[in-house]
């Protein structure tokens, strides 16, 4: 495995899930986005003085279109994230957040979006993209959406 660099990057990562399912979304491929062109779950940056659950809420409904009144967090622990292209790595919260909705209106930042089942995000961590702790990630989701 390369080196990495560890940064101060602080931020959130959600796992939206509906039915038993989880939202996956494919990042657009550009530059200034962090890994472009993978399949990615809802994250983002904390703005300064947020709480990392009120910027989990907020990046959902920015890459989503899922209100705030239609989410419930379910669980959360602490992972690290990688962008490989430049060399980095930082720790970030991941939180299950459950939607009451299904129905997805994307932002900029993604380009398509499918609902995939755990079995499916055990067999192909690729669709976990950027995330070194996928499979604490699927143990967390399996125990919230019991």
């Amino acid at each position: 495995m390369e080196k990495l660099r560890l940064v101060e990057r602080p931020g959130v990562t959600a796992a939206v899930v509906n039915k038993g399912k989880v939202l996956i979304l494919k990042r657009i491929n550009l530059p200034f986005i962090v890994n472009p062109g993978v399949w990615s779950l809802v994250a983002g940056g904390l703005k300064k003085g947020e709480r990392p659950i009120d910027a989990a809420y907020r990046e959902v409904e920015e890459e989503t279109g899922l209100g705030r009144e239609h989410l419930k967090s379910l669980g959360s622990c602490d992972i690290f994230v990688t962008d490989r292209r430049r060399g980095s790595r930082w720790k970030n919260h991941f939180f299950v957040i459950q939607s009451s909705k299904s129905m997805i209106r994307l932002n900029i930042e993604n380009r398509a979006w499918k609902w995939v089942g755990l079995a499916q995000l055990k067999r192909s961590p690729e669709l976990l993209g950027p995330f070194e702790d996928s499979k604490r990630m699927v143990a967390v989701i399996s125990k919230s959406i019991r």
